[in-house]
């Protein structure tokens, strides 16, 4: 006579186990993954946000000024800005080269002693420039991973 064994349906061989709990394992990194590229895509766009917003108020202080007061302009220093970061304004002349801003920065590189920039006679260089004159403003920061962002913005704009 055979005996007939009766299998046990009410509890999980040590094999599912294993293979549910590895199933979990590679979902959990695969979502722990998904959360760490949410967080750094959203610093990213961040910083850009704040990039974004000091071209824009630069190029608007830029518009409707003098030449004068264009070609001698310095941008403002704001606190999202860090001292690693670096700003390019170019005002491209008539032959389509960019001349760096400010011209004052060509002979001292630096501000007075006063925060101003150094007076230099502009009127030599106002024959270079027509209106409207096409301002460029780069901005590049270095985030915390050491990745290089940079900005960019162009725009024409009326001087007096």
């Amino acid at each position: 006579m055979k005996t007939k064994l009766k299998r046990n349906d009410a509890g999980l061989t040590l094999l599912e186990v294993m293979i549910a709990s590895g199933i979990l394992a590679v979902g959990m990194v695969l979502l722990m993954g998904s959360v760490l590229s949410v967080a750094s895509t959203t610093a990213l766009t961040e910083q850009r946000a704040v990039s974004t917003t000091y071209i824009a108020s630069v190029m608007e202080e830029l518009d409707g000024r003098s030449l004068e007061d264009v070609l001698t302009y310095w941008p403002p220093q704001l606190g999202a800005v860090g001292p690693e970061d670096r700003v390019q304004i170019l005002a491209y002349d008539t032959y389509g080269y960019g001349i760096p801003l400010p011209l004052g920065g060509m002979s001292t590189g630096e501000p007075g002693t006063d925060g101003t920039p150094t007076e230099i006679d502009v009127s030599a260089y106002a024959g270079m420039f027509r209106s409207p004159l096409q301002i460029e403003v780069t901005l590049q920061r270095m985030d915390s991973s050491g990745r290089i962002l940079t900005v960019k913005s162009s725009k024409f704009i009326e001087v007096q």
